[in-house]
C-alpha cells in the first residue's frame, strides 16, 4: 500500500519543494523502521513513517525516534481515515451478494482459497461474498498475530489519546482502486497459484 501512497506523496512533495532528509534507520539490529524527516523553510518539520502490516511484535513497536516525532506532531495521518464509517464503506465495496465467489472462481479454486483466507481471520461466510479482487487483497495481507495491533490502528489510537488531529491521506475509493482494476483473468490466475 505504501507504493500507491508514495506516488501521491512524491507529487505533493515536488509541488511544494520540500527538502527530505535521508531516512532515519532505527537501530534495531536486523529489524529497521524507516522514518523520513521533511523540512520546508519557515515551516515546522514533518515526518513520514513507513508502516507495514506485520505479524512480528518487535517490528511493530515504535522506535524512540518515532515516538519523539509523534510527540511533536500536530497532525497524524494514515493511508485512509481508519474510522468505523470508512471500514463499513470498504466492506460494502469488497462484498457482493451475487454471484458468489465460489460461482465466479469455480468449486475447486474456491475450495483452495477458503482456508487461505480463513487463516487470515475471515470466516467462510465473508469469503463467500468477496469480490474476486477483494479476495486477492485478503491474500496479500499477513496472517494476524495474536494481541498485535496494526501500526495504522496504533497511530489512530495515539492521535486520539494525545489530542492530535487525525486525517486520511487517501479515500477508501483511492485505496481500493488498484485492486478493483485487476482483470478477472488475472484474478483467476492469482487465485489458482495462491498458497
Amino acid at each position: 500500500m505504501l507504493a500507491r501512497f508514495s506516488s501521491s506523496l512524491f507529487a505533493a512533495m515536488t509541488a511544494l519543494s520540500f527538502t527530505v532528509a535521508p531516512p532515519a534507520l532505527a537501530d534495531q539490529g536486523e529489524k529497521q523502521a524507516i522514518l523520513w524527516k521533511i523540512d520546508k523553510a519557515n515551516t515546522p518539520s514533518s515526518w513520514l513513517l513507513a508502516t507495514i502490516q506485520t505479524t512480528d511484535g518487535q517490528t511493530a513497536e515504535f522506535t524512540p525516534a518515532t515516538m519523539a516525532a509523534l510527540g511533536g506532531a500536530k497532525y497524524i495521518g494514515t493511508e485512509f481515515h481508519n474510522d468505523i464509517n470508512s471500514v463499513v464503506d470498504m466492506a460494502r465495496t469488497m462484498l457482493d451478494e451475487k454471484p458468489s465467489l465460489a460461482q465466479t472462481l469455480g468449486a475447486a479454486d474456491y475450495a483452495k482459497l477458503l482456508p487461505l483466507i480463513e487463516s487470515r481471520g475471515y470466516p467462510a461466510s465473508v469469503t463467500a461474498k468477496l469480490k474476486p479482487w477483494a479476495a486477492i487483497m485478503m491474500l496479500l495481507s499477513p496472517r494476524p498475530a495474536k494481541d498485535l495491533i496494526p501500526m495504522d490502528d496504533r497511530l489512530l489510537k495515539y492521535s486520539m489519546e494525545n489530542g492530535r488531529k487525525y486525517f486520511g491521506v487517501e479515500s477508501v475509493e483511492q485505496q481500493l482502486a488498484p485492486f478493483q482494476a485487476i482483470s478477472s483473468s488475472k484474478t483467476n490466475s492469482f487465485v489458482k497459484n495462491a498458497d
